[in-house]
């Protein structure tokens, strides 16, 4: 909603795109959907040879996002172009945000003792994040300290003064006396929980547009005039009627992000064919036939009231 406030173009700066995309063993493309997202939420959850004391990889669990999933045997999939239940791949890509935000899920549902917990799990903060092209550099962190009852939010971010690293907490700021990723690329933490990332494209591509994209900076921006009436009122309609980010990317982890993907292959494994699938799809769509089903069985329970309550 703030950002909404401030202006629309706002969010671009952080709205990002998974593209999920299922293909068929001979090449056909089954599913495709976009995905956008504010933040990219991160699960904590050991697997199954991975406990929660060990340290948890960032960049594991980034790159986790992008493992391709095959579908075989009793998890065929149907294929519209084959008309038959099928193999298939699915991939996801990503497309960066300028700024993008990583969340570290610290605050879950327990399902063994069905209760909400907050996880302290040490986790492994790389300095960068790097897919195809891409490079994302870390410049800030928010941490968290306490509890599900309450807590404190700090931030560390990294100054473009000076490069070095200073710690916000409420109105003091001090530079930290070990600055992070000193000695490693990465750094240890149990309290991270928002990371910050700034995009930018690989030295081989910033060599190819760079003159572009100054050439691009330098011209003017043309402004549109504002009705002062009519913008608070715009900036509401935009926000009620754009979600600044799907329920499922706020409250689940990535394997939820995909949920609606999964629930769609899910959907066409063992799909029925030929004129049983439109039989079937034919009477659905006709009022007269559902209306006859449901008086022959409103009759038939008005029958067996009537021989229940019958005297002997």
């Amino acid at each position: 909603m703030i950002l909404h406030k401030v202006s629309s173009g706002v969010t671009e700066v952080f709205k990002g795109q998974l593209k999920h995309t299922t293909t068929c063993s001979e090449g056909h493309c089954i599913i495709e959907e976009m995905c956008p997202f504010l933040t990219l939420p991160l699960s904590l959850r050991g697997t199954s040879d991975q406990s929660q004391e060990a340290s948890y990889s960032v960049e594991s669990g980034f790159e986790k996002i992008f493992q391709e999933k095959t579908f075989s045997g009793d998890d065929m999939v149907y294929c519209d172009e084959c008309e038959k239940d099928t193999e298939a791949t699915s991939k996801c890509q990503i497309e960066f945000p300028r700024v993008l935000v990583v969340l570290l899920k610290r605050f879950d549902m327990d399902y063994n003792t069905m209760k909400h917990v907050k996880s302290n799990r040490c986790v492994d903060v790389p300095r960068t994040l790097q897919r195809m092209d891409k490079t994302c550099q870390l410049y800030a962190i928010v941490n968290h300290m306490g509890g599900l009852q309450g807590g404190h939010y700090t931030a560390t971010v990294l100054s473009n003064e000076d490069e070095t690293w200073y710690e916000f907490d409420d109105s003091r700021v001090r530079k930290l006396e070990e600055q992070p990723f000193t000695n490693s690329m990465t750094y240890s933490s149990s309290t991270a929980y928002l990371l910050v990332y700034r995009a930018s494209e690989s030295p081989e591509r910033q060599e190819d547009g760079g003159k572009d994209a100054r050439d691009k900076e330098r011209k003017p921006r043309e402004q549109k005039p504002v009705d002062q009436d009519q913008a608070p009122k715009e900036g509401i309609e935009e926000a009620q009627g754009e979600p600044l980010l799907p329920q499922s990317q706020n409250t689940h982890d990535m394997s939820h992000l995909h949920l609606n993907v999964q629930q769609k292959v899910n959907n066409r494994k063992h799909r029925p064919s030929g004129k049983d699938h439109e039989s079937s799809t034919n009477i659905l769509k006709k009022p007269c036939v559902i209306a006859l089903i449901v008086c022959g069985c409103l009759l038939v329970v008005i029958l067996i009231i009537i021989l229940v309550t019958q005297p002997v």
